[in-house]
């Protein structure tokens, strides 16, 4: 009788868990396809009737879907929205990441073509400098690289394949031997980084954005170069 009762609970979290993935890829779907027909009020209505305001879905598509429609100020408000609503919940500098790594549309443009990226990354480098770390600009350096590495990858369309459910993605501003070119550009800076210094970076010294050093490396496509950060 146990395991049959655990099997139906498992049975149910299961379907609602389908239910709920159906409903955000609709949602997603719907707003991505607006955005591509230009119709931005749509998206602003679309939010408001549907009350998924306080939805991530709904956030970050109303603040390209507002620049796009001409209010810049009201963009700009809701962006400074989300970026009080990630750094009262992180001290970490590197917690405004996500608002690189959100991939929607209207979003995803908006962080293309305004001068939102800079204006982050301003951000992210004043929350550093007052981060209790050793290596205050080395860090900051290695922070900027840990960020690009992602910018160049999600700014591509090479990683579309990963989301088959996804109609209505944004058409790469760069082709795919472009997109190749770039993230091999960026490990060059990163070995060039890494052969100035000469050291891998601890906790104490950088933050905790030391343990993503890792993931650069493992990013690297010349072996020779992986040979170095092996040894």
């Amino acid at each position: 009788m146990y395991r049959i009762l655990v099997f139906f609970m498992v049975s149910m979290l299961s379907c609602a868990h389908s239910i709920a993935q159906d409903k955000y890829i609709h949602t997603i779907n719907t707003l991505d396809s607006l955005f591509l027909k230009g119709e931005y009020k749509a998206i602003i209505s679309f939010c408001d009737e549907s009350k998924y305001e306080l939805n991530s879905d709904c956030r970050y598509n109303l603040i390209g879907a507002y620049y796009f429609s001409g209010d810049s100020a009201g963009a700009w408000r809701l962006l400074n929205n989300e970026i009080t609503r990630i750094t009262s919940n992180s001290s970490s500098a590197y917690s405004l990441d996500v608002l690189f790594d959100k991939d929607y549309s209207s979003y995803k443009k908006f962080l293309l073509t305004s001068t939102a990226k800079k204006y982050i990354m301003g951000l992210v480098d004043s929350i550093y400098m007052l981060e209790p770390v050793t290596e205050k600009e080395s860090g900051k350096e290695l922070l900027h690289l840990v960020i690009e590495d992602q910018w160049v990858r999600k700014m591509s369309s090479l990683y579309d394949h990963f989301q088959p459910d996804r109609k209505y993605l944004l058409p790469p501003s760069i082709d795919s031997m472009d997109a190749i070119k770039a993230q091999k550009d960026h490990c060059t800076k990163v070995f060039d980084f890494y052969q100035k210094q000469n050291k891998l970076f601890s906790e104490t010294e950088v933050g905790t954005i030391y343990y993503l050093q890792l993931l650069l490396f493992f990013h690297e496509w010349d072996m020779t170069r992986r040979e170095f950060y092996h040894k």
